[in-house]
């Protein structure tokens, strides 16, 4: 009472202060403080179930209920990105453009090759030795994908603007 400013107007002056020394930070020096934080430390998983062209439904999140087909995936990150499901707004070349934000790879279910229903997937051994993906809930045989079209993009070669093999390996240095 009687200092002239508000509840709210205490709380933020509160808390651009620094802990240490009580000053007042600037936005600057709070960015760089946060900047400091270690990040969570994300530990990829090795067994993969999910490849692209797989169909699945996203169990959890905004999302929720909604089915696509993988478009990508970041094993380093355990995310998942699915063709129109999660879409979000991004600047590219300075114009918004709609783009699939990544799904956490726990939070979808391939969808059951038999019922159409989600179910988990298991690694299985056929007796002719090789490992196939098993539906838990029919015991249904889940087939790869074919990666060939989701294969990488191969470079193409500038001939104008690459320099020749014979152009970089000659000798251009003459020691005094």
């Amino acid at each position: 009472p009687g200092s002239g400013s508000s509840g709210a107007q205490r709380a933020v002056q509160r808390s651009s202060r620094c802990v240490m020394s009580g000053r007042v930070l600037s936005a600057f020096q709070k960015t760089a403080l946060r900047a400091g934080r270690p990040r969570k430390r994300v530990v990829p998983i090795r067994d993969w179930k999910y490849f692209k062209g797989d169909t699945v439904k996203v169990m959890t999140g905004k999302a929720r209920g909604e089915v696509g087909v993988i478009m990508a995936l970041n094993k380093q990150k355990n995310t998942v990105a699915i063709e129109d499901v999660n879409m979000a707004r991004k600047i590219r070349n300075g114009k918004f453009v709609k783009a699939e934000r990544a799904v956490h790879y726990s939070n979808v279910l391939l969808l059951d090759p038999e019922s159409g229903k989600p179910t988990r997937v298991r690694w299985e051994w056929t007796e002719e030795g090789e490992k196939v993906r098993i539906a838990t809930k029919s015991r249904a045989m889940i087939p790869i994908p074919d990666q060939s079209k989701y294969s990488e993009v191969p470079d193409v070669k500038n001939e104008a603007k690459d320099t020749s093999m014979s152009e970089a390996l000659k000798e251009t240095y003459t020691p005094i």
